[in-house]
């Protein structure tokens, strides 16, 4: 803690200061909100932290809500049996989302899953990711999902305008694992759950991608899309503060650590 706090003075003394997180609500959906609304949902992620068991008390919410590849390896007795919500960035690369045609018709429709885009579309160039890849974020990739799959009517999008309040802050590419929790809380959820969540500091699951922690935050690194510090400083501000999230003493210990 003392380390990263040395090293990056001046971002830790603008969190604890100078950050004011708005109270405004960014919501692009009505229809997403009625389904959300005065619901108990869990967000999950594929992570050892999961044990035996931990699919009951998954199940026992509302609404269950995942992320990117993970529906597509489902273990129930760890990570519950549904998947009512799924937070995708669209990418059709395998080390991505995987979200293809193929994938979209044979896994998510199936499902009967929201579909939420979590990088919405985009004319504005931003920070890193927007110029770096030369297609205003994941636009491209919501575009080509769009015509492939005939805009399905169950989906929504994260809303630009919070969106670059977040990129803005943190000066790189949000995960969607963060935009998910992001997105959630701006609608009317009764409580939002989160199990499983590590912030790549508690082992990876190979059930979810076929790499270690350490592989996977070296490529995001390589990249240069995700600046990991900034995003979960951020993130942290939020989970100890809004009162609609909820979560278990692990992640309570690992949001302390930071």
């Amino acid at each position: 803690m003392l380390e990263n706090y040395v090293q990056h003075y001046k971002f830790y003394k603008q969190i604890f200061t100078e950050w004011t997180i708005s109270r405004k609500t960014y919501r692009t959906s009505a229809l997403y909100n009625n389904y959300l609304s005065g619901k108990r949902v869990v967000n999950v992620v594929h992570s050892p932290s999961l044990a035996d068991g931990d699919g009951r008390f998954i199940d026992s919410f509302d609404l269950i809500a995942r992320f990117n590849r993970s529906l597509e390896k489902v273990t129930p007795e760890k990570q519950g049996s549904r998947t009512d919500i799924l937070y995708s960035c669209i990418n059709r690369s395998p080390d991505s989302g995987n979200m293809t045609k193929e994938t979209y018709q044979s896994v998510i429709e199936p499902s009967g899953a929201w579909l939420c885009k979590a990088y919405p579309n985009l004319d504005w160039k931003g920070y890193f990711s927007f110029n770096q890849d030369h297609r205003a974020g994941a636009t491209y990739d919501n575009y080509a999902f769009e015509t492939f799959n005939h805009a399905p009517q169950r989906s929504s999008e994260f809303a630009v305008e919070w969106y670059k309040i977040i990129e803005a802050n943190i000066k790189s590419r949000p995960n969607t694992g963060i935009l998910a929790i992001l997105d959630l809380i701006q609608y009317d959820v009764n409580s939002l759950f989160l199990k499983g969540y590590t912030f790549f500091k508690g082992g990876y699951d190979k059930s979810y991608r076929n790499q270690n922690e350490d592989d996977v935050l070296n490529y995001m690194k390589q990249l240069g899309n995700h600046n990991q510090q900034r995003q979960n400083l951020f993130a942290r501000k939020i989970l100890l503060t809004e009162s609609a999230i909820q979560f278990d003493e692990g992640l309570r210990a690992i949001l302390d650590s930071m």
